[in-house]
């Protein structure tokens, strides 16, 4: 995942906590480098701590998929920072009020679900925003150490840090409308589509005896995050991909079924990759 913001947000979440020392983010230049992260799907504060000392640069909580009771974020939130991570959320659905919470607790930015549209995408924004640019409720909260660090918060405040999911065709088609070069969107069987300097492209996936889906999505993300960061040009990282989330089909089980490098290299090398008129 590319994620040029995130240096100038552990900076500046930084200057506001490590006053109270309730946490000292380790400032990370991503030019040219690939942010990773990790994945958690329950409230559970030790969970996430154990998650923090791993090698990531921030620790998703996942309340679309997981269990999660929402008044224990903010101890996750703490366990998350006493590992110098970022905690980011995943949405559940486009909930205003929700957001409002979310960053309030300590939530340095969230993951937003079934954007279809550019409109959506600038009301969330401003719903996770500070006025004049959001309408985002202004107060004392965790996120601003209940007013010490007030005027610092603000900055961040204006500018939330959100990424959105892409998850239809139709928010494919859409996507013209934004001012970024490149997006993708995985469609199964069918393959993965993206848009890369206002060009529609395709890779369609070779057919295979189909034994297990589960993992799919996640060996594709990995295996895209790694060709990336190998400094591979995007439509080799989505052959890469491609091939990687293909072969975990043909096979039963968990990480001890992931594809050889070799294998992925092998079957990426007979993909191809089309343009599509939409």
């Amino acid at each position: 995942m590319q994620l040029k913001e995130i240096d100038q947000l552990k900076e500046e979440i930084k200057q506001i906590l490590t006053a109270n020392k309730a946490i000292e983010v380790k400032s990370i230049s991503l030019k040219n480098k690939t942010s990773i992260g990790g994945w958690m799907q329950t409230t559970e504060p030790m969970i996430a701590e154990l998650l923090g000392q791993r090698n990531f640069d921030w620790i998703v909580l996942d309340i679309e998929h997981g269990t999660f009771d929402t008044s224990k974020l903010q101890n996750v939130f703490r366990a998350i920072e006493l590992n110098n991570k970022l905690p980011l959320v995943r949405l559940a659905n486009h909930d205003k009020k929700v957001l409002g919470q979310l960053f309030d607790s300590g939530c340095c930015g969230v993951i937003i679900p079934n954007i279809t549209s550019s409109k959506d995408l600038e009301n969330i924004i401003k719903s996770c925003s500070w006025p004049p640019n959001g309408s985002r409720g202004v107060g004392f909260s965790r996120s601003n150490l209940f007013g010490l660090k007030f005027n610092q918060y603000k900055k961040i405040a204006q500018k939330p840090f959100i990424v959105a999911m892409i998850e239809n065709l139709k928010a494919l088609k859409n996507l013209f409308k934004l001012k970024n070069k490149f997006y993708a969107v995985t469609l199964g069987e069918k393959g993965v589509m993206w848009i890369e300097n206002h060009q529609v492209y395709l890779c369609k996936p070779l057919k295979i005896k189909v034994v297990e889906t589960n993992g799919a999505g996640d060996v594709f993300h990995g295996a895209f995050a790694y060709s990336v960061d190998q400094n591979n040009d995007i439509s080799h990282a989505i052959k890469f991909a491609t091939a990687a989330a293909t072969l975990k089909c043909t096979k039963k089980g968990g990480t001890r079924t992931l594809p050889s490098l070799s294998s992925v290299n092998k079957l990426a090398a007979k993909l191809k990759i089309i343009k599509v008129h939409i």
